[in-house]
């Protein structure tokens, strides 16, 4: 007998994935353009070319949908960062290579004016900590692994995770970013290497390999 058919999927579902991810593209051209304040959904619901009825077959309301923009940006950005790391010669040039992209794009206007400026005064810092980690925290402790002792690998992972955040911040609200990325690029590196298993020697010929 031959394998079952997989059924198709209702073309029902399939519009309502599109009008979703039409939405959430709006949303987040949107917010990181003119900010959450200054999106009104009857905005979005025009951007994307939909009724504002859709809006609301899919949220209950604006920050619900801010929300979503936010995932979708974490998950964007985390998938940068990830992708810079691949084919690194080795641990050290992924950790830097890694860090970097992730500190250089937060100077992107959706990513800093979403995640970094409005995000914590609409969602909360609570909130927007558990997206973080959501999307982040995985990429954080696989960087770290060559690094740090299997026993310490949950508790650096979220330290770093939180370096990580607060120095996408500060970069994203510097009148000087380049700068400011140089000095938190290096400061976390600096701090990756402190948690190393190699011993001080090895630390600092890393440091400045």
């Amino acid at each position: 007998m031959g394998k079952p058919r997989k059924e198709a999927r209702p073309r029902r579902d399939e519009y309502a994935e599109r009008t979703r991810e039409a939405l959430l593209a709006a949303a987040c051209e949107l917010f990181g353009r003119a900010g959450f304040s200054e999106t009104s959904l009857d905005t979005i619901a025009a951007k994307a070319r939909l009724t504002k009825g859709a809006v609301y077959h899919h949220f209950k309301n604006k920050r619900e949908v801010f929300r979503a923009a936010y995932e979708l940006l974490a998950a964007e950005l985390v998938r940068d960062a990830e992708r810079a790391g691949q084919g690194a010669a080795g641990p050290l040039d992924k950790a830097r290579a890694s860090t970097r992209a992730l500190l250089e794009r937060c100077t992107d206007p959706r990513l800093r004016r979403v995640l970094f400026l409005d995000g914590p005064s609409v969602l909360g810092g609570i909130e927007c900590r558990e997206i973080d980690r959501k999307y982040a925290l995985g990429m954080v402790r696989a960087v770290l692994e060559p690094f740090v002792q299997a026993g310490e690998i949950d508790v650096a992972s979220d330290l770093v995770l939180g370096l990580l955040i607060e120095g996408s911040q500060l970069v994203a609200r510097s009148k000087d970013p380049a700068a400011a990325r140089a000095r938190v690029e290096s400061a976390i590196f600096r701090m990756v290497l402190g948690l190393s298993k190699a011993g001080p020697e090895a630390r600092l010929t890393a440091a400045g390999a």
